[in-house]
C-alpha cells in the first residue's frame, strides 16, 4: 500500500485530483496536463483510460472491466488522496 500512496502523492505533486480505488490509482485532471506531467506519469506506470477519462495505475494485474466508475467503486471502494492519508 505504501507504494500506492507514493505514486498517488506524485500524481497529485503535478496537480491531479487523485482517487485510490480498490489497488488502483485514478488521477484526474481540469484539462489535458502539460507534456512533463504526462511523461512523469507514463514513467511511474500510469495510463490513460478513454473509457474513464483518467490516468491510472494497476496496483495489482487484472483485465479490462465493462463495469462504469460507480461500479467499480462501489465494489472496490474509493477514497481521495486527502482521506488516506489522514
Amino acid at each position: 500500500m505504501t507504494d500506492l500512496i507514493e505514486k498517488a502523492q506524485k500524481a497529485k505533486s503535478i496537480g491531479a485530483s487523485v482517487e485510490i480505488v480498490g489497488a488502483w490509482i485514478w488521477a484526474e485532471f481540469p484539462s489535458k496536463p502539460p507534456i512533463e506531467a504526462r511523461e512523469l506519469l507514463k514513467a511511474e506506470g500510469f495510463h490513460w483510460n478513454r473509457k474513464r477519462e483518467v490516468w491510472q495505475y494497476a496496483g495489482v494485474p487484472c483485465r479490462h472491466s465493462p463495469a462504469s466508475a460507480f461500479e467499480i467503486k462501489i465494489k472496490y471502494g474509493a477514497q481521495a488522496l486527502e482521506e488516506v492519508a489522514a
